[in-house]
């Protein structure tokens, strides 16, 4: 017999499903059944659905009895090696195909041996020669009951859970194993390798059991936890735009993720030695890294004169670009230059400083100089700009100049201006500028700060004729 109202919830999921209440003491009940006349024996069953078992699976369920119940209640777990099969025996003795008792709650019927209380009956599986296919059978099992008998009165079962530790192969396809079966004699040993494959896998952690069958009577079911962790691949990709890294040069990333090792990841380049990239697994959490040349040493300025940072959450790919800014620049020619329009005035000389790019002989790598002239009032950006030539070196600094020619006569001023990431579709562009008195971290350029740039009208002189 089968009541559905009689115990509150286990749980408070009323809206999916109530307790089931199994077997009444009372002859009768709310569908006039009868589970076993004035007194008798009762065997009722509830069967499980047809599963794989194997040694080490457990089921949990909660049950109960009322509370403060006189009369013994007991309940048996069953296990059936036999399929599909529901046979349960033809009298309230029998238990047919169910005939593995896996344990027993208050099997000598005592008053009080029920808990009156929801509470959770685990049962393991154990002493199986391999996997079976069956099912589990709950059978409330009591005997001198009825409504003469000392025994039975109902009880309650709620919130039932099955959970295998040991999951068909083909329920783990990131885990494979070989061999998957053999022999092994006594007294030795046989190796099983064990391997993963995260292809197709999110990041996460992955938990899966090794579980070895065997007819040692000891140790019958050995099973060994199986832990996959896998972390977000991270795809670094960095253009170079600006023609920095020659054919034959490597890239190499270096970062908080391989202790700043410029040796360990170098980049693959395509054809032209313009994209390099590098994937790689990264845990969540946020790194730094720098891109390095391998160019007469190692180049860690060359594409980024900062630490570049990420934080990783996902799989993703970064793009990359150079990101040079200058430490110092500087108007070196006079204050005050003075001309005639049409005709070079000059040199007009800049130096610039970056940071691992201009402390060696020779123009910095992918370094763009220009001079300019214009009036203050007008943008900076908008004045005539010509670019200049690398002639020398000035300590760590570079040392670049050119001529102006100017076409109309009038007062200007005059500026230096430096880029190094100047490639099309660099984020990172823009041009520095520098001022008499130098700008760096600390002292802005100044527009009011320039150089004079004197421009006279250019004076035609005519020759004396003698008579």
């Amino acid at each position: 017999m089968v009541k559905d109202d009689t115990f509150p919830f286990h749980t408070l999921l009323r809206h999916v499903r109530r307790p089931v209440v199994l077997m009444h003491r009372c002859k009768n009940l709310s569908d006039g059944s009868n589970n076993t006349g004035n007194i008798g024996t009762i065997s009722n069953w509830l069967l499980t659905p047809e599963t794989t078992i194997r040694n080490g699976d457990t089921l949990l369920f909660y049950t109960r009895v009322p509370t403060n119940s006189q009369f013994p209640d007991r309940l048996e777990v069953r296990l059936s090696s036999s399929g599909a099969i529901t046979d349960v025996g033809l009298n309230a003795t029998s238990v047919g195909v169910f005939n593995t008792l896996l344990t027993s709650i208050n099997p000598n019927l005592v008053v009080g041996g029920y808990p009156d209380q929801w509470s959770p009956i685990s049962v393991t599986v154990s002493g199986l020669a391999g996997p079976v296919q069956g099912r589990f059978g709950l059978r409330y099992y009591v005997d001198d009951a009825g409504a003469s008998g000392a025994n039975s009165n109902y009880i309650g079962i709620d919130t039932l859970s099955y959970t295998t530790l040991c999951s068909s192969p083909n329920d783990v396809p990131w885990l494979n194993l070989s061999p998957t079966s053999g022999s092994t004699a006594a007294g030795s040993s046989s190796t099983v390798n064990v391997g993963t494959n995260s292809t197709g896998l999110s990041a996460g952690t992955y938990t899966a059991n090794v579980c070895v069958t065997s007819n040692d009577p000891l140790t019958a079911l050995v099973i060994v936890p199986v832990t996959l962790t896998v972390t977000p691949e991270i795809t670094f990709v960095y253009h170079d735009l600006e023609d920095v890294v020659h054919t034959g040069e490597d890239v190499t990333l270096a970062g908080s993720f391989n202790g700043w090792n410029n040796s360990v990841l170098t980049m693959t380049h395509d054809a032209g030695y313009t994209t390099f990239t590098a994937t790689l697994s990264l845990a969540a959490g946020s790194y730094d890294y720098k891109y390095v040349v391998k160019s007469g040493g190692d180049q860690w300025d060359w594409l980024n004169t900062n630490n570049r940072a990420i934080v990783v959450s996902g799989a993703a790919t970064r793009h990359d670009y150079r990101n040079v800014t200058p430490g110092y620049m500087h108007i070196m020619s006079a204050a005050s230059i003075a001309g005639q329009q049409n005709v070079p005035v000059g040199p007009l000389v800049g130096e610039a400083y970056y940071q691992g790019v201009t402390n060696d002989a020779g123009s910095g790598r992918g370094l763009i100089y220009q001079v300019g002239y214009g009036l203050t009032t007008t943008a900076i950006a908008g004045w005539n700009w010509i670019t200049a030539t690398y002639t020398g070196q000035n300590g760590n600094n570079d040392v670049f100049e050119s001529t102006v020619t100017v076409a109309a006569s009038g007062v200007y001023s005059y500026a230096v201006r430096a880029e190094g990431n100047w490639g099309a579709g660099n984020p990172n562009a823009g041009w520095f500028y520098g001022d008499l008195d130098g700008v760096f971290p600390g002292e802005p350029f100044e527009l009011n700060n320039t150089g004079l740039l004197t421009i006279s009208p250019h004076r035609l002189f005519a020759p004396l004729l003698r008579r």
